[in-house]
């Protein structure tokens, strides 16, 4: 390519305009990070191509995507690498990267900004404060040599303003500050408070005004604050702090530097598509050259001109504002680009203007494209060639109506039409006096028949197993799959299997949403059957972070034959699976694939896979019959309260077991169930016993370190009384199978002050096997004030097959965010706006919901996904008004309303002390939803007219929202927490009885109980010690109080009280508190003390035990 000439002009406009850019709001500068960058010594500019990642940019100037003016201006991100720390980490510095975090493409990372050693310890303090800033100040922050710096101009600017889009990791709370300075010596912090998000989650966008305007230059750094941190001595959890998109803003304070218009041949240009400006000369234009005359404000310009190829064309300076060009070809033209050169005190928003000067021809198409794919030079030539102007596109496949769209010679875009013809598709260019014909051969396109249905399969983390995943009908052999749960699966590897149900005709195969995390790839590039003829489209490959489905037609698929399929390209595809399927009679009997056998306790789910989908089955166990539900090829048949220690038959008699076609199974299927002995609790004393923060950091950490697996041994934290504020830090248990029990509901307050749905003071979200009992949870955001809406403020998060016994959670809005299973036992939770949100089935068994203070409140807003059957149920539950309550008077609440995907709420029995809106729920997402309610009764327990219930206002579907009697009988705690595994939780929330002691040789003992873990043993209401042994030797007198706990480390409530004397064992009593009375009419519904007429009278005891009477109010 030759050089291109640039010639001069001096001639600046000598009156200055004054207002052209008064008060303009101007980007200065925009950094996306989106691609990858051409290093050349420290410099770092973007190129073109979309980034997936990077290697460290420790020290690089990264120029900015998108700029103002010609100023030097750069972003550097600063990690330098420090022996003696977290290798895995430090190592890489900072870099880009996409996926792995809920970006706008790609972000950077800079790693670990707040260093910490290899081997931390309690005392360490997080942060080197050695190192500082330039001016050897540190002003006081952990890690101010961590940072990212940008240095740029504001002369012309006022108003300046940082905009930062960043995030933190692993979802603690972590704030970073800000400092400018004009010499690069001495820094001045504008702010240190600035939150950044949880990334995979949430990223925050904050702006910061800077008073930096009008300055020749200027440094701007962004670093840790003080409080960046993950929670304890965690190594891993402050090892990110991400940007995404930067920008640098401000307000035009001088004139205006510009090119405001052109002018070529005497025709006034107008704003082009890729050029700013664009000239289109006549076909019969007379002369050589042509004349271009730009109107140059506060500003000197420089011109030159190059051809289609980038050589150069001749510019010749006229010395009166003009510059003359030659005349381009027919159809071709000629690229002008005028620099500009602000004069003294002016500020030009742009450097460069360009024009494109073209000569019209006669019509021709100069581009075509066929789904976005350009066709080649010989079918243009063809499509252009007189007298037809007509061609054939073929050797590509097609399985929809592929997109054409062409430019013409003079940049219009014609109007394109299309007629099907069989397995071909006609396309006419409308060029005005010229028609053009396209046809592209290679369509197959299935129509779907009225026998067709259509399916969607999605990743569920439920249906993971160690050979890729299933739900129970289709199955996905793949290795190290995974997904989001309800959405995409991701393809880690190239080789794929999808086996169908028997009878299944699969007609069209599709992965829909198509895309990859970190890169380009081949995409699908083989897809195959037995017998079948699979049509793979030319278009299917992926282009990171660009959706489409990728759809192939499959002809003469043999019913029930799974297809195998391969991705390939890596950076790691992801994609739903969408098929259009025929279900035909496969005319032989249901096959038993599989039989498995779980057993918990004295419970066990037996499953059986068949070869199709089957319709419900019912078989027998010891007598009883269960009923196995359908439409799935894994039947699960629940079996509850078997004996221990004994060995119990299932049997599914023949023809029982029938699919949709019935066809039924010729013989009996019989499966033995084996139960082991009844499981005793671990005669284990506590494992810790706090009573402050650090204690509790302390405990939290080591169980986080030894309980990492799922079937890890049961530890169990004690916490005695006492306030525990953990301030905006986060408290999380990545960890499975722990206990959390308090001395007392009341005296134990787990708290903090944290905001946003992602930021609970406690995180259980991600594991597994928690129980918490008697103890209180509350995020003091805004709690307790007369602003309750100030934003999400939850108390607790998540967890799977998690259990609360007796646990009050205090907050506002999103008090409790739920997770996967969960049963709460006797619970008591406040808040006002969606206080209880999430996902999962979750079984509130006579709880208290408290509506805190505030008009409009709504109760729950879950957003059951497609594992999830039942999602939230309330049974026997109450609903009432905090105390002292003025604005929850009846009708200022709602039940629930739709957050996400297909939500799921039913109150069975509820006692509602304050009455609800007439219409029961409100409205948010526009979604299908499963809102009911059965048995409810006012303050007095009489039953409420539900006739008045409406659906949602923003339901797609429409039901009554009132549930039958056998329908309400099916909500129990089995078939809402069953599962496939025999999961039941009132198992571990039954407490022991208080111990019967006496006094031997000066020792308390007391008979061991073999669902005992622990006695716990009480001085003056003071926590002593706790033994899995049966005897303690006080060590003074005064009075003790022993406690049993369970398995699970649970506290019984009554507890065998024992005064110890000068003279030895004074007195030995047990309590015999009783933790609840209630009462029920005749028919069974539950009334208030002041009821009048007979009742039937129910106690329940601290042991356990219930006492049932007949009396008259």
């Amino acid at each position: 390519m030759k050089t291109i000439r640039n010639l001069a002009s001096m001639a600046a406009i000598a009156a200055m305009s004054l207002t052209a850019g008064a008060q303009t709001d101007v980007t200065l500068a925009h950094w996306s990070f989106n691609n990858t960058y051409s290093v050349n010594g420290d410099i770092a500019t973007p190129t073109q191509t979309a980034a997936s990642s990077s290697s460290n940019l420790h020290g690089l100037k990264l120029k900015p995507n998108a700029q103002t003016g010609a100023a030097d201006v750069w972003l550097m991100p600063w990690r330098p690498t420090r022996a003696g720390q977290v290798a895995s980490q430090d190592d890489k510095g900072a870099y880009l990267e996409s996926g792995a975090i809920s970006s706008d493409g790609c972000a950077v990372h800079l790693t670990s900004p707040v260093p910490t050693p290899a081997t931390a310890s309690t005392s360490y303090t997080w942060g080197d404060k050695s190192e500082a800033f330039p001016d050897g100040n540190s002003y006081s922050y952990q890690n101010p040599y961590n940072y990212y710096e940008i240095q740029g101009s504001t002369a012309g600017y006022k108003d300046i303003r940082l905009s930062v889009n960043a995030a933190g990791h692993n979802s603690p709370t972590q704030f970073y500050a800000v400092a400018w300075s004009d010499d690069h010596t001495n820094w001045n912090v504008v702010g240190d408070t600035y939150l950044a998000g949880a990334s995979y989650k949430t990223w925050v966008v904050t702006d910061v005004n800077l008073p930096v305007g009008g300055k020749e230059n200027v440094y701007i750094r962004i670093f840790p604050a003080s409080t960046w941190k993950g929670p304890g001595n965690n190594l891993n959890q402050d090892n990110q702090f991400n940007l995404d998109d930067v920008y640098l803003y401000g307000t035009l304070d001088a004139p205006l530097a510009q090119i405001s218009g052109i002018t070529a041949g005497g025709i006034e240009a107008t704003p082009g598509e890729a050029y700013d400006y664009e000239v289109k000369l006549p076909q019969d234009y007379a002369g050589k050259t042509v004349s271009v005359r730009p109107a140059i404000e506060n500003a000197t310009v420089s011109v030159s001109a190059e051809d289609a190829d980038g050589d150069e064309v001749d510019v010749t300076a006229n010395g009166d504002g003009t510059y003359s060009i030659p005349v381009p070809s027919p159809n071709k033209s000629y690229y002008m680009t005028f620099s500009i050169k602000a004069v003294d005190g002016a500020v030009a928003l742009k450097s460069r203007y360009t024009l494109r000067v073209m000569r019209l021809g006669e019509i021709q198409v100069s581009k075509l494209t066929v789904d976005g794919m350009s066709v080649g030079a010989s079918v243009l030539s063809q499509l252009n060639a007189q007298p037809a102007f007509a061609a054939t596109l073929s050797g590509n496949i097609y399985t929809a109506v592929p997109e054409v769209s062409a430019t013409l010679a003079d940049g219009s875009v014609p109007e394109v039409t299309m007629a099907a013809e069989g397995d071909k598709a006609v396309y006419t260019i409308n060029g005005g006096e010229r028609q053009f014909k396209l046809t592209v051969e290679g369509i197959h396109i299935y129509t779907p028949g009225e026998k067709d249905e259509t399916l969607t399969i999605n990743y569920t983390s439920a249906g993971k197993n160690e050979n890729g995943w299933s739900d129970g009908l289709y199955t996905l052999t793949s290795g190290n799959l995974d997904g989001w749960n309800g959405s995409q699966f991701k393809f880690n590897s190239a080789d794929n299997t999808l086996s169908v149900p028997g009878g299944i005709v699969v007609k069209e195969f599709a992965l829909a949403r198509f895309s990859a995390n970190y890169g380009d790839g081949e995409g699908l590039t083989s897809v195959s059957s037995e017998g079948a003829t699979v049509y793979v489209p030319t278009k299917h490959n992926y282009v990171r972070g660009q959706l489409y489905d990728c759809v192939c037609t499959v002809e003469n698929h043999k019913a029930g034959a799974p297809i195998q399929f391969t991705i390939t390209g890596g950076n790691q595809p992801y994609a739903s699976i969408r098929l259009v399927i025929e279900k035909t009679n496969p005319g032989t009997v249901p096959a038993l694939t599989d039989r498995k056998v779980t057993v918990s306790n004295n419970h066990a789910v037996v499953t059986l896979v068949f070869d199709r989908e089957m319709k419900d089955v019912e078989a027998t166990v010891n007598g009883k019959t269960l009923t196995a539900e359908g439409g799935t090829s894994s039947l699960n048949f629940g079996v509850w309260d078997l004996e221990y220690n004994s060995t119990s038959t299932l049997t599914v008699a023949a023809g029982a077991a029938e699919d949709f076609f019935g066809n039924v199974n010729p013989e009996a299927i019989s499966v033995d169930i084996v139960t082991g002995d009844r499981p005793v609790a671990t005669k284990q004393a506590y494992d810790y016993v706090v009573s402050n923060v650090d204690e509790f950091k302390a405990a939290f950490s080591a169980v986080n370190a030894s309980n990492k697996s799922t079937d890890a041994e049961r530890k169990v934290i004690f916490i005695l009384d006492g306030d525990y504020d953990f301030g905006a830090v986060e408290q999380r248990l990545q960890c499975n199978n722990v206990s959390l029990i308090g001395q007392s509901r009341d005296g134990v307050v787990i708290r903090g002050t944290r905001n946003g749905i992602s930021n609970p003071v406690l995180n259980l979200r991600d594991r597994s096997g928690f129980y918490l009992q008697d103890l209180t949870l509350r995020n003091d955001f805004n709690y307790g004030m007369a602003d309750k809406n100030s934003g999400q403020a939850v108390a607790v998060y998540g967890g799977d097959k998690t259990i609360m016994k007796n646990v009050l959670m205090l907050g506002n809005q999103d008090t409790q965010v739920t997770g996967d299973r969960a049963y709460f036992d006797a619970c008591e939770i406040h808040g006002t706006v969606d206080f209880i949100c999430g996902g999962g089935d979750n079984f509130y068994d006579r709880c208290d919901l408290v509506l805190e203070d505030r008009g409009g409140n709504v109760i729950a807003a879950p957003n059951t996904d497609a594992q999830h059957k039942y999602g939230y149920v309330f049974s026997n539950c109450t609903i009432k008004a905090v105390e002292g309550a003025k604005e929850v008077i009846d009708g200022s609440y709602h039940l629930g309303r739709p957050w996400q995907n297909e939500p799921r709420i039913s109150y069975v029995n509820t006692r509602m002390e304050v009455l609800p809106a007439e219409a029961g729920w409100t409205s948010m997402g526009n979604l299908p939803t499963h809102f009911y309610e059965y048995g409810s009764t006012d303050k007095e327990g009489k039953e409420i007219d539900l006739s008045v219930r409406r659906n949602s206002p923003t339901s797609t579907n429409t039901y009554v929202p009132v549930l039958t009697k056998e329908q309400a009988e099916r909500l129990t705690v089995i078939n809402v927490l069953g599962g496939t595994d025999g999961w039941l939780p009132t198992d571990y929330t039954t407490l022991p009885e208080a111990p019967a002691a006496t006094v031997e040789d000066g020792k308390i003992v007391w008979t061991a109980d073999p669902q005992v873990r622990t006695t716990v043993i009480f001085k003056d209401g003071k926590y002593v010690a706790d033994t899995p042994d049966s005897s303690y030797a006080p060590a003074e007198v005064g009075t003790y109080v022993l406690r049993s706990a369970g398995d699970m480390g649970g506290l019984s409530v009554k507890g065998t009280e024992v005064t110890v004397s000068e003279s030895g064992l004074s007195d030995i009593t047990v309590g015999s508190a009783i933790l609840s009375t209630e009462y029920y009419n005749l028919q069974g519904i539950r009334v208030t003390p002041d009821y009048k007429g007979f009742v039937i009278k129910v106690e329940t005891f601290a042991d356990g035990t219930c006492r049932t009477s007949k009396v008259r109010l």
